[in-house]
């Protein structure tokens, strides 16, 4: 998305806060939101802040860097643990959200220590679940454009069934 000039993502992260833009006033209002803890991130996700499958889903994987991020002590594979156990309870319907969830706690489950869960849960986040999303939208919205082309060529009167027959 394009806003006076500058592209924004739904969500990203800056350091170990999640950013992201609140949708709750779209189309009125353009407001990005720091979500500073884990726990701000469930409520973004819980109360609608973000919408949509695959955003719902960026936002909890972000969600588990930030909880990655954030961690320190012995018991850091405990807090993300609790972390993940948070983020999935926000919507407990949404695929996406526990794909997210169950790659990141994957690949922090492979580290060694904390250093390399960080390193992992955000390359992991930050990469590879957002974008595979950002694909599969732009697949969609290329399906819908060639529907709605076809549709735009029927005439008036025209039976649809007859055009895909």
């Amino acid at each position: 998305m394009n806003v006076n000039g500058t592209h924004y993502r739904t969500v990203w992260m800056e350091g170990s806060a999640v950013r992201m833009i609140d949708q709750r006033w779209l189309p009125h209002r353009f407001t990005v939101v720091d979500l500073q803890a884990v726990a701000g991130t469930c409520t973004a996700i819980r109360d609608m802040w973000v919408r949509g499958a695959g955003a719902i889903g960026a936002t909890a994987g972000y969600g588990m860097a930030q909880a990655a991020l954030l961690a320190d002590g012995d018991d850091w594979r405990e807090q993300v643990a609790q972390a993940a156990a948070a983020l999935c309870a926000t919507r407990p319907t949404a695929h996406n959200l526990f794909y997210a969830v169950e790659r990141v706690a994957a690949a922090i489950d492979g580290s060694a220590d904390l250093g390399e869960a960080q390193e992992r849960a955000v390359a992991e986040t930050c990469t590879a679940i957002r974008d595979m999303w950002v694909r599969g939208a732009g697949a969609i919205g290329a399906t819908a454009g060639y529907g709605m082309a076809q549709a735009a060529l029927l005439a008036d009167g025209d039976d649809w069934r007859e055009q895909v027959a």
